[in-house]
């Protein structure tokens, strides 16, 4: 059906990524899987012979390029589009987080979304593709100890934005996806990885943050039960990209959209609705551990 179409899709391990794989391979698109590791390459080249698995570490330019030069010798006239997908999510107090995995957080999910576009915008400009940044709510609203998180996001919402209008006299379309929560393994992961850094930190971080940051830690990790799948926000860019008129943003699931309606709330109120929020989770939490 979308034979005359191409996707370079990036972070397709797991989650987002990988369902975009699956649904737009299936839907007969020319699909270039990003990915990180030969192990995960293998294991995407197995599902369908439209899959092309590529190593891409968007935080190396070198991967870039040989990513660019295998896709430019592997189109013959498809329409390409970009979905920048590859992301990373850290935790901790800002007073105490780690300078250095703050820069990879930004490295990864900032600056490599610019190296692919800089990179591939030559020729998604000669064949009239669609950018689809994939952001988070989080991006909107900032939450206790997920900053990093949320700054990231919130910046690639700005630059999406920029982004667009610049784009605007040669019809690209920039578009923005902002899922809420998602059923997939980041959730879990991050809050493993959060409570491991969360421990080589010094006493005085734990004795003022430890116990609030340790229960919100876990109560996160629950997250991955609930809300939409990424099959659910698959589906939505895969009308995104076939589409005469896009919109610049799409909300995916009632949570996303109810924080962003939250979001037009004066900032005080707003404040007062995340704490009062957070002392529920947390006294919920305490009571489910009895």
């Amino acid at each position: 059906m979308n034979k005359n179409q191409a996707i370079l899709i990036t972070g397709t391990s797991s989650g987002i990524g990988n369902a975009c794989v699956s649904l737009f391979a299936a839907q007969e698109f020319k699909v270039f899987a990003g990915v990180r590791t030969k192990e995960d390459a293998e294991k995407l080249s197995k599902i369908r012979n439209n899959i092309y698995p590529i190593i891409i570490d968007v935080t190396n330019q070198k991967t870039i390029d040989n990513a660019y030069d295998f896709i430019l010798k592997n189109l013959n006239g498809e329409k390409l589009s970009l979905i920048n997908n590859a992301g990373v999510a850290i935790s901790c107090p800002i007073e105490f987080i780690n300078i250095e995995k703050l820069q990879t957080q930004f490295e990864i999910n900032v600056i490599g979304q610019i190296r692919l576009i800089q990179k591939f915008l030559p020729l998604l400009r000669e064949t009239k593709g669609k950018i689809i940044n994939i952001s988070s709510i989080l991006g909107t609203l900032s939450l206790p100890y997920t900053s990093a998180y949320c700054a990231s996001k919130s910046a690639l919402d700005s630059l999406t934005d920029g982004l667009r209008l610049e784009l605007k006299k040669w019809k690209i379309d920039v578009v923005l996806i902002k899922p809420g929560i998602v059923k997939t393994p980041i959730w879990q992961k991050s809050s493993n990885q959060a409570k491991k850094d969360f421990e080589q930190l010094s006493s005085e971080a734990f004795c003022l943050y430890g116990e609030e940051f340790n229960t919100l830690t876990s109560l996160t990790a629950k997250f991955g039960r609930y809300g939409c799948s990424a099959n659910d926000v698959a589906k939505v860019i895969l009308k995104v990209i076939p589409a005469k008129k896009s919109k610049p943003v799409y909300f995916i699931g009632d949570d996303s959209n109810t924080i962003n309606f939250v979001r037009k709330f004066p900032q005080q109120i707003l404040d007062k609705i995340i704490l009062f929020s957070i002392r529920i989770g947390l006294k919920f939490f305490r009571i489910s551990k009895v």
